[in-house]
């Protein structure tokens, strides 16, 4: 547009200062003056240096430190070749028996064959309960600490079975299975005995005769008593109420309970059991039962003898296990392994 004449100019100059005007005014609303800015009650913040990666802050170590405390850490598996574990009384009903004076026995023996850490583990389990439906508290404060000894304490009946029972009463099975639980959780082994406190184990003799031959996976091994004929014994009838409860005529095959073998994946496999087995009279008979069912290796061995029922030991023989010893049986013991009697 072009500006001739003074009307023309005047128009002009008043176009020039309203586009003025409008610039101006559209500015303010835009960036107004800070003194007419709203006053924001928040601290002025400014922006953090980006943060590096992975990196915490120190509020932060507090909290991951204080979690660290309160979780519980995976206890470390002990590595060992062997576990041994000895199911025994605390005291016992039957105060005629010396209980102390087995253990003392078992672990004199364990001494003078100086096992190392890595070679063999020697546990005694006691239960903890007692009484009528388990309502009694075992007093395990007494309980003597031995050196080189763990003493596992579960939640079992700490002396006896009950007879025809089916309310899982039964010391000895209880303590065998809370024991493979134990084992499987603090232990990594290749075999775990199932020991007993009148029992001499020739551990010597195993590591260097037996053992060798053994498979190390699917094994349950000891003195096989076989059931494949009727035997009055192992007749059901004779106690009814497990009778009914497991509904077969007669128990089935097992390894004596003078002392027993199972490979370490076994124990595994039992302690890994969401739905617990029964936990009835007797021990020996039970684990029997519970492992039938199952593609695990029933291997029997000739070295045992029980001093009672097999007649006497004889001098100079390799026995694997001898039961009910006596204390002239434990002093007769060689550096061998062999009974000297």
């Amino acid at each position: 547009m072009r500006c001739r004449g003074a009307w023309d100019l005047g128009y002009c100059l008043g176009v020039l200062l309203f586009f003025v005007a409008f610039m101006y005014h559209l500015l303010f609303i835009v960036h107004p003056p800070r003194a007419m800015m709203p006053q924001s009650t928040e601290c002025e913040c400014t922006l953090a240096e980006p943060r590096p990666a992975n990196s915490t802050t120190a509020e932060e170590e507090a909290i991951i430190k204080n979690e660290s405390k309160n979780t519980p850490a995976t206890p470390q598996k002990l590595k060992t070749e062997v576990v041994v574990f000895v199911p025994t009384p605390v005291i016992g009903s039957n105060h005629q028996e010396d209980w102390e004076g087995r253990r003392r026995f078992v672990h004199r023996q364990f001494l003078r064959e100086r096992w190392q850490p890595s070679e063999v583990a020697l546990l005694f389990v006691y239960g903890s309960r007692a009484g009528v439906g388990l309502r009694d508290a075992v007093d395990v404060s007494v309980i003597v600490n031995y050196s080189s000894v763990v003493n596992v304490i579960v939640p079992c009946r700490d002396f006896g079975d009950e007879f025809d029972s089916i309310d899982e009463t039964s010391g000895t099975t209880c303590k065998a299975y809370e024991a493979a639980k134990y084992i499987a959780q603090h232990y990594e082994c290749r075999y775990v005995w199932r020991g007993a406190d009148d029992s001499f184990l020739n551990l010597r003799y195993f590591f260097r005769s037996v053992m060798p031959q053994l498979p190390e996976q699917r094994l349950y091994f000891g003195k096989l008593r076989r059931a494949d004929t009727v035997q009055p014994d192992l007749l059901l009838s004779r106690q009814p109420k497990l009778g009914r409860l497991l509904g077969l005529y007669q128990f089935s095959q097992y390894m004596s309970g003078m002392g027993f073998l199972l490979s370490y994946d076994v124990v595994v496999f039992m302690a890994s059991w969401t739905i617990p087995p029964h936990l009835l009279w007797c021990e020996d008979l039970m684990v029997g039962m519970w492992l039938n069912a199952f593609q695990i290796t029933f291997m029997d061995h000739p070295a045992f003898i029980d001093v009672i029922n097999d007649g006497n030991v004889q001098r100079g023989v390799d026995y694997l296990v001898v039961h009910r010893m006596t204390p002239q049986l434990w002093d007769s013991i060689g550096d061998d392994g062999r009974l000297l009697l």
